[in-house]
């Protein structure tokens, strides 16, 4: 219903994977719900777009989950896809999956590009 940056963030840092608005469409919904589904963070088209007015510097910790955001703070502990799964219960394919959503979704395409970026970003200490 709101689309408001600091309700978001809220939202986000308590462990929400996505925020659609009260008015969003069909199409849109079935897409989060599926996103969502995959494990993926979703937020509306309209929720986007305001945060990018809002703020043109993002803060990408709530760009990613919580459960991409632990998987990021274990690549960059240098944790294989193997570890990483045993030490979180999932699949090194989910594991493989999630690294692919988190570069997709921070535009970069090394590992060495993504630690840096979560470094920069603050995504991980």
């Amino acid at each position: 219903m709101f689309c408001d940056k600091v309700v978001i963030a809220d939202l986000m840092e308590a462990g929400a994977n996505g925020y659609i608005l009260k008015n969003t469409g069909k199409a849109e919904l079935v897409e989060a719900l599926l996103s969502i589904a995959k494990g993926e963070t979703f937020l509306s088209k309209e929720v986007n777009e305001e945060l990018k007015k809002v703020n043109e510097k993002t803060d990408y910790r709530f760009v990613l989950s919580a459960r991409e955001r632990e998987i990021v703070q274990y690549i960059a502990q240098g944790l294989s896809h193997t570890e990483i799964g045993e030490k979180i219960s999932i699949s090194p394919r989910t594991v493989d999956s999630h690294r692919n959503n988190i570069m997709r979704k921070l535009n970069v395409n090394s590992i060495a590009q993504l630690i840096r970026f979560a470094l920069q970003n603050k995504i991980i200490d």
